[in-house]
């Protein structure tokens, strides 16, 4: 589903801060998408 290379350039780039907002962005729309998917 989320490609570890991406979320390893984030951690490594922005911080555990920011790595863990864009995670959760990510489930959230994940979320939504599977709910619209049924």
């Amino acid at each position: 589903m989320i490609p570890y290379s991406i979320d390893s350039l984030l951690i490594g780039l922005l911080g555990p801060f920011a790595y863990c907002s864009f995670t959760n962005t990510v489930y959230a729309l994940n979320i939504l998408l599977f709910d619209a998917l049924g």
